[in-house]
């Protein structure tokens, strides 16, 4: 029970399984179906605290700690590694199946020499607005745009804007096994 005896306080450890992740892009950044444990803790006022959150999956592994508040929404900050990218952290805010993200990732790209990249995520209807900035090779960069998420269809990395070193340029880039093809249009000529 919880104190004078009202309400109840919960104490435990969870843990929870993906059975199926449908999108071919979070399925190529996690390498596998994800599982998580945490240890947990719910009183009286109903937000549930997650501490100890650990998710593992083949290429993705983070820890961290949260909570799931009584309207149903959820705020966890968590870091660790994701094979391709590297050191990543992330804050993930609203309901679980599409939350609000703002991530960072280190050296997501050393071709490139991206580093520092912040990207921020937005649910919206057809997958997510993104905003990202950072560093790379041609000196900062800005790029605003959207992750467009086709039900059993490619993903869709729709630039409207990217901006590094002086340079414009915008484009779809679509994912597939191995990468990501598409062009991108500049100011002055397409790569």
């Amino acid at each position: 029970p919880g104190p004078n005896n009202r309400g109840s306080h919960v104490v435990g450890t969870a843990k929870a399984w993906v059975r199926r992740l449908d999108n071919s892009f979070f399925h190529d950044l996690t390498g596998g179906l994800p599982w998580l444990t945490t240890n947990l803790e719910r009183g009286s006022d109903g937000i549930v605290h997650f501490t100890n959150l650990q998710l593992y999956s083949p290429k993705l592994r983070l820890s961290g700690a949260g909570q799931r508040f009584r309207d149903g929404t959820f705020h966890i900050v968590a870091s660790g590694r994701q094979a391709k990218y590297g050191p990543v952290r992330l804050t993930l805010d609203g309901h679980i199946e599409r939350p609000k993200l703002d991530i960072l990732l280190d050296r997501p790209n050393d071709t490139l020499g991206i580093t520092a990249m912040r990207l921020l995520l937005t649910p919206t209807a057809a997958g997510f607005d993104y905003r990202a900035n950072g560093g790379s090779r041609l000196g900062p960069f800005t790029s605003n745009g959207r992750i467009l998420l086709p039900q059993n269809g490619a993903t869709i990395i729709s630039i409207a804007a990217l901006d590094a070193g002086g340079a414009h340029a915008t484009g779809d880039l679509r994912s597939d096994p191995g990468g990501f093809t598409g062009r991108l249009a500049l100011a002055n000529g397409t790569l």
